[in-house]
């Protein structure tokens, strides 16, 4: 579709990248093929990323199991990361089994949104799902407090 709209002469807009691209590379599984179109965004058609298009981005990478540069990319965004981008990066964690950046969201998202206790929740799940020797114990007691 993406490539129907160029060869007609249309000019993509920021939604465009975030639905046909971004989107649908991520569903997909297409990572390499996101990462350019996000770029290609910037620099080709001098669209400036907005929150939206760093939540694709995050979601994408993952679901492709690059939990360390999904977390880099929230770190070196040019805005600040708001909760929907940390909820993103700490979803992934679940899905990836990763506690230790699944802390380092749960650290963001309680600061952003304090009186959400969901997401420790989803910590407690992700840390139960490790098989490891993980303190779940200290984490609700955590929440306790």
């Amino acid at each position: 579709m993406f490539n129907l709209m160029a060869k007609d002469g249309i000019k993509p807009n920021g939604v465009s990248f975030i639905s046909v691209l971004l989107s649908a590379c991520t569903h997909a599984g297409l990572v390499k093929v996101g990462q350019r179109c996000f770029l290609s965004m910037i620099h080709d058609f001098h669209i400036l990323s907005e929150i939206e298009h760093y939540g694709c981005m995050v979601d994408l990478l993952c679901k492709a199991a690059l939990l360390q540069d999904a977390l880099q990319l929230i770190e070196e965004t040019r805005m600040e990361p708001n909760a929907v981008i940390w909820g993103a990066l700490l979803g992934g964690c679940k899905l990836q089994k990763n506690l230790e950046i699944a802390m380092i969201a749960v650290d963001k998202l309680m600061i952003l949104e304090p009186d959400n206790s969901g997401y420790y929740t989803l910590l407690v799940n992700t840390s139960s799902k490790t098989c490891v020797n993980t303190p779940v114990g200290l984490i609700t007691i955590e929440i306790k407090y």
